[in-house]
């Protein structure tokens, strides 16, 4: 039994090396990161004579972050929405990945003890001297 337990714990460890290589290479394969999260805002010019004055104002791109607990926002050229949009996405599927690589090696690691738990049983059981009275 035990040999055949340690056998699906050897195929899971490699099934979950195989998917951490995975993610570890789409991981690495991001670059241009931006942290933060995109907003439309609608902002009044003050002329007299404008269009805003009546209704919600001129439409504009920011971009919010947070760094070291201190709060930021910029005006995105419209020339930069879609980079600035797709290097977000890149931001967070970096921490997703990230995330998936930190429970893939908990996984790991918790399979290998077991591994080591029957290996260590499975030894003391063939070995007389090794035995512990129950």
């Amino acid at each position: 039994m035990s040999r055949i337990k340690a056998a699906i714990i050897r195929k899971n460890i490699r099934d979950f090396e195989k998917q951490r290589q995975q993610t570890l290479s789409e991981l690495l394969d991001l670059d241009h990161l931006v942290r933060g999260s995109l907003a439309t805002v609608y902002t009044k010019c003050g002329k007299d004579n404008c269009r805003c004055k009546k209704g919600k104002g001129h439409p504009h791109a920011r971009i919010s972050w947070s760094e070291r607990g201190q709060g930021y926002t910029r005006k995105v050229p419209k020339d930069e929405i879609v980079w600035c949009q797709k290097k977000i996405e890149n931001y967070r599927r970096f921490r997703s990945l990230k995330s998936k690589l930190k429970n893939l090696e908990a996984n790991t690691k918790n399979l290998i003890n077991d591994l080591e738990g029957i290996f260590v049983d499975g030894t003391r059981k063939d070995i007389s001297f090794l035995w512990i009275k129950r």
